[in-house]
């Protein structure tokens, strides 16, 4: 399943991950996002939280609640706000009891056409 949609402007493309192989990279997933002009792909499958950025779309897999993978699963479960302004993208990474994770925020510069 996936969805596309746009809040105040900005073009969301949301997918669980799987049917795009993000267990082997993120290509079929960021042409999918490419394709309907996003500007912020959202994805799991992986329980694996990351942020990045291709082309002047962010990329965003806030991890997991329940069941944390990788890296940072010590943290006990994450979600990921996200935060468009007009130069600017913000991602902050929260663990279960709301508490942001400061080493983890990030900022883009926002794509402009």
């Amino acid at each position: 399943m996936q969805i596309t949609t746009t809040i105040q402007g900005v073009t969301v493309f949301m997918a669980h991950g799987h049917r795009f192989g993000v267990n082997f990279g993120l290509d079929k997933l960021i042409a999918a996002g490419e394709g309907v002009h996003a500007d912020l792909i959202i994805f799991g499958h992986t329980h694996q939280l990351g942020v990045e950025e291709h082309a002047g779309i962010v990329i965003l897999n806030p991890g997991s609640i329940s069941q944390p993978r990788g890296q940072f699963a010590n943290l006990g479960g994450t979600y990921a706000t996200v935060e468009f302004t007009v130069d600017n993208v913000h991602v902050d990474f929260l663990k279960r009891d709301g508490a942001i994770v400061p080493e983890l925020s990030r900022d883009f510069s926002r794509k402009h056409d």
